[in-house]
C-alpha cells in the first residue's frame, strides 16, 4: 500500500513528449526495467539520471554504475549503460549518463524483395542532469540528452530535456509523489 499512490500517478500519468527515441522511455536498470518503469518516485542515484533526475537528490553517497543486458532474439540487441552521481555540499547533486541500444543482424531486401545484406542500428544518449532540495520534503531536477541514431544507414543527432520532481508528505513514512516529464522539448536532424 506504501507505493500504491506512487504507481496509480504514474500509470494516469503524462505521457511522453518531444523528438526523443522509443528506446529513450526504456532506461537502463534490471529492477527499473522488471517494474515496467513505474520507479519515477522510487528511483535515487546515478540511474536517476534518464529515469527521473530529482532521485539524484536523494542519495546516500557519491556512486558510479554500469549495466547491460543482451538478447538472443530480436536481432541479438543490446543495451549497455554508465552512469555516475556526484553530490557536493551546497551546490545540489550532478549526474552523468551514457546509453547505448544496439541492434545487429537486420536483414535488408531490396524492392524486388531480394536480400542484399544485414546492417545494424545503434541509438546512443548522453545524459546530464542536476538536481537539489527546496525543503526537506520537495526534490527538483532537470536533465539534458544529446541523441545520436543510426538507424540501418540513416543517420540523427538530436536532444531532448527532462525534468522531475519527487515530494515525500511525511518523513516517518516512505511514500513519494513524482512527476517526470520525459523528453518535453528536443528534436531529432536526420541527414544522409
Amino acid at each position: 500500500m506504501r507505493y500504491f499512490l506512487a504507481c496509480f500517478l504514474i500509470f494516469a500519468g503524462i505521457p511522453c513528449f518531444g523528438g526523443g527515441a522509443v528506446f529513450l522511455q526504456k532506461n537502463s536498470g534490471a529492477a527499473q526495467n522488471a517494474c515496467g518503469g513505474a520507479v519515477i518516485a522510487k528511483v535515487r542515484g546515478a540511474e536517476a539520471v534518464l529515469w527521473n533526475p530529482a532521485g539524484i537528490s536523494i542519495m546516500g553517497s557519491s556512486v558510479i554504475e554500469a549495466s547491460g543486458t543482451y538478447s538472443f532474439e530480436n536481432y541479438g540487441a543490446a543495451q549497455g549503460t554508465l552512469s555516475a552521481a556526484f553530490q557536493t555540499e551546497d551546490k545540489g547533486n550532478f549526474g552523468f549518463s551514457l546509453e547505448t541500444f544496439n541492434i545487429s543482424g537486420i536483414e535488408i531486401f531490396d524492392e524486388s524483395g531480394i536480400y542484399t545484406g544485414e546492417k545494424s542500428s545503434t541509438e546512443m544518449v548522453a545524459g546530464i542532469a542536476f538536481a537539489d532540495r527546496m525543503d526537506y520534503r520537495l526534490h527538483y531536477g532537470i536533465g539534458a540528452k544529446f541523441i545520436y541514431h543510426d538507424l540501418v544507414g540513416y543517420r540523427g543527432i538530436g536532444y531532448s530535456a527532462d525534468i522531475g520532481v519527487i515530494f515525500q508528505p511525511a518523513l516517518e513514512q516512505e511514500i513519494f509523489i513524482a512527476v517526470s516529464l520525459k523528453n518535453i522539448i528536443g528534436g531529432i536532424n536526420w541527414g544522409d
